[in-house]
């Protein structure tokens, strides 16, 4: 059922909150908070809101390219523009059931948002959000309770999952292609409580074209706890594929797939799994196992996590934004960056960050506190050098570094080096987006193909293993000569050279391998 109600009174509590509290800017804030290779951009409290408390968090870019955070708290749901993330502008402060949880996802240009406090489902289009406008479009009420806690969007499909109503419903699908201001119901779920869900359509590979959703919470109708995997692609005959758990089970929380679907990370919201990441083995849908776990030893506990790209971002309650490093080794990750937004402590308590969102091509990550209102962070992780480098046919090592800040628009020159490189040679930095460690000709390739070269250049020098190699790589970005090198591309390169002398016999030269990512 399809309820409606105006707009009245939205506009005016916005410009009374924009206009009467100032909003905390960067390093004026910052100084509250502990933090590595993250800084903070700009903070909103719940001021700004009039809110008593903020829960999630999600991102949405309008086809001009403006990003506007859109920020959950007890009163309701803001959309605010970041596309300026030092001037964030609340353009719109909607009402809601009063609820400590709510969420909200995006399909295309309209946001749907659902809470415990009941209200069903409320749909914003955001078609003139350009233009300051977020349009109210009413609420699909049934069937079941008008309780949700959770949501999920399955982008590929236009399914929309509402997660958990009360205590007893599972999942509840309806169709947002027809007609996405008034979604339509088409199924349910309801062999066990399902407390959050990551719902995707596979387009390649044994499961193409399968609907699958990965189902965190306590098992039922013959399914383990933890992980149930449904194939719910036809909506009226839902079947479990397979699932696990893994040691101490206590509170299964939430997941999110890697970059390959390999992995699922998965988080217990349980007192005795503080900051503990299970990473499970979903390569085979019917039987997934646990790969393995990670964790920096905090005693917060963990909450809503993401992956983009090599990253894991995890909101992690009292010890805040925690980011983790899965390229070189998915399965045990290494803790690369973090910003403590409850600086008071890292209890074992459900305070701190709630969520986090770290898909805007402007590299701009959300988090959503509990008590602090909305964050806007940026990551800022150093380059770094992985792999290993080829002794070459002089008994010396190529050594890669670098110099300067991989950048869109820094004048300064990012400089990608080589040292102990045979002399008088000719030789290359290339590159990919992708990190391997393969055997290659008597050493290690460290870069997955596909990659792009750099013009050949002499590494001069005239003594053994004096040769070098320096490349300005901010020259190739800002140059445009590369489409795939744009603001937050993560990049993963290797010097290669001629060694005529080499003992394998295959005449190359190949250094360690250098990681960076592209900042503004």
């Amino acid at each position: 059922m399809l309820g409606t109600s105006g707009q009245m009174g939205f506009t005016e509590l916005r410009r009374v909150l924009v206009a009467a509290i100032p909003i905390l800017i960067g390093v004026e804030a910052a100084g509250q908070y502990a933090s590595e290779n993250v800084s903070l951009i700009a903070q909103l409290d719940l001021t700004h809101f009039g809110a008593e408390s903020g829960n999630d968090s999600w991102g949405y870019t309008s086809p001009s390219g403006r990003e506007y955070a859109l920020f959950c708290h007890s009163s309701g749901t803001a959309f605010i523009e970041i596309t300026d993330p030092t001037q964030p502008v609340i353009l719109a402060n909607l009402a809601g059931p009063v609820s400590f949880y709510r969420d909200v996802k995006v399909y295309e240009d309209h946001a749907y948002v659902i809470s415990d406090g009941g209200g069903g489902i409320q749909v914003f289009d955001l078609a003139g959000i350009d233009a300051g406008q977020v349009v109210y479009k009413g609420s699909v009420i049934g069937p079941g309770t008008p309780m949700t806690h959770n949501q999920s969007i399955d982008e590929v499909s236009g399914f929309l999952y509402r997660i958990r109503g009360g205590t007893s419903e599972g999942l509840r699908i309806y169709d947002i292609v027809a007609d996405p201001d008034a979604p339509v119901y088409v199924g349910s779920y309801s062999l066990q409580l399902v407390h959050d869900a990551q719902v995707v359509t596979y387009t390649s590979g044994p499961y193409a074209g399968r609907q699958v959703a990965f189902c965190l919470g306590p098992g039922g109708g013959g399914n383990p706890d933890g992980l149930t995997i449904l194939d719910v692609t036809d909506k009226a005959g839902i079947f479990a594929l397979g699932g696990c758990g893994w040691p101490g089970l206590s509170r299964p929380h939430q997941g999110w797939l890697g970059p390959d679907r390999r992995y699922l990370y998965v988080n217990d919201e349980g007192s005795a799994h503080a900051s503990v990441t299970y990473v499970i083995d979903v390569s085979d849908l019917g039987s997934p196992f646990l790969a393995g776990s990670f964790t920096n030893g905090n005693t917060a506990r963990c909450h809503n996590l993401f992956v983009h790209g090599y990253r894991v971002f995890e909101a992690n309650y009292a010890s805040g934004l925690r980011v983790w490093d899965i390229a070189l080794d998915p399965v045990h990750a290494t803790e690369v960056a973090w910003f403590d937004t409850h600086p008071e402590d890292d209890s074992n308590q459900f305070k701190g960050l709630f969520s986090t969102y770290p898909y805007f091509a402007s590299g701009v990550i959300l988090g959503s506190d509990i008590s602090r209102g909305l964050f806007l962070f940026r990551v800022e992780v150093p380059p770094g050098v992985y792999c290993t480098s080829k002794v070459n046919s002089q008994g010396c090592s190529p050594t890669i570094g670098s110099s300067g800040v991989p950048s869109v628009t820094d004048p300064g020159p990012f400089e990608v080096s080589c040292s102990q490189v045979v002399p008088g040679k000719s030789g290359l930095f290339f590159y990919g987006y992708r990190p391997a460690g393969l055997a290659f000709q008597g050493g290690f390739l460290c870069v997955e193909p596909p990659v792009r070269r750099t013009s050949l250049q002499s590494s001069g020098g005239a003594a053994a293993c004096s040769g070098s190699f320096l490349l300005d790589v901010n020259g190739i970005i800002q140059g445009g000569l590369d489409p795939g090198l744009v603001l937050g591309a993560e990049v993963f390169g290797q010097y290669w050279s001629r060694d005529p002398l080499d003992p394998t016999g295959f005449g190359t030269s190949l250094s360690d391998g250098l990681r960076f990512a592209i900042g503004p």
